[in-house]
């Protein structure tokens, strides 16, 4: 488990190393992101808990075995925002791909489109997660730092170059009607578990002081 969500990954760690999430929702259970190794004993345990109906990925960093997931788990959607639709090097009749600002998938499951990080870099808004409060699954468009209490904005990440003011600013136009109290980053334990919401607006207010505006 990650916080109060089942993860998925690879262990000892590999590359960033990244871990996707199993969300039961009224949208269906989606695997948020998914991991370049795809086993028989974790589709197995994903079966178990009553399988896969669609994987929705943050930005290309999770791309590179979204496929061979998919087909594993039964040929389930793959949604993608089409503005990263460049960096898929495969095609494939399971990729969907979306467009528009907001992609609604259940009333309390949407997906939303925050470029910065990739052009079509997405986040996950579960208004009734596992708490039932609401939960933003924010892949790198919001990065959770190491002290679990601020959130930072990031072009490239292991380049420690940071996002243009102007698209942390329009991630914040993008996100300020969302409610939540837990954001999961995109690896174990980057989490900000409770009084997320506030943490989220304090971290904009310190990236743009430190970066003068």
């Amino acid at each position: 488990m990650d916080g109060d969500l089942l993860g998925i990954g690879i262990a000892p760690g590999f590359a960033i190393p990244q871990r996707a999430l199993y969300l039961p929702t009224d949208a269906g259970n989606i695997m948020w992101e998914s991991t370049s190794l795809v086993t028989p004993a974790a589709v197995a345990e994903l079966k178990s808990r009553g399988g896969v109906d669609l994987i929705a990925i943050s930005h290309p960093h999770f791309y590179s075995s979204m496929i061979e997931w998919s087909e594993a788990l039964g040929g389930v959607p793959i949604l993608l925002h089409a503005a990263d639709k460049e960096w898929v090097n495969r095609s494939s009749a399971l990729l969907k791909f979306w467009t528009g600002d907001v992609h609604q998938l259940s009333p309390s499951v949407s997906l939303h489109w925050c470029p910065g990080h990739f052009p079509g870099s997405t986040v996950l808004h579960w208004s009734k997660g596992p708490k039932g409060s609401g939960v933003l699954l924010s892949g790198d468009a919001l990065h959770v730092v190491q002290d679990r209490r601020h959130v930072t904005f990031m072009y490239s990440v292991p380049n420690y170059i940071p996002a243009h003011p102007d698209r942390v600013l329009e991630i914040r136009r993008r996100l300020q009607d969302l409610d939540f109290d837990d954001v999961y980053g995109f690896t174990w334990g980057l989490n900000i578990l409770g009084n997320a919401r506030a943490a989220v607006d304090e971290s904009f207010d310190r990236y743009l002081r430190a970066v003068g505006r």
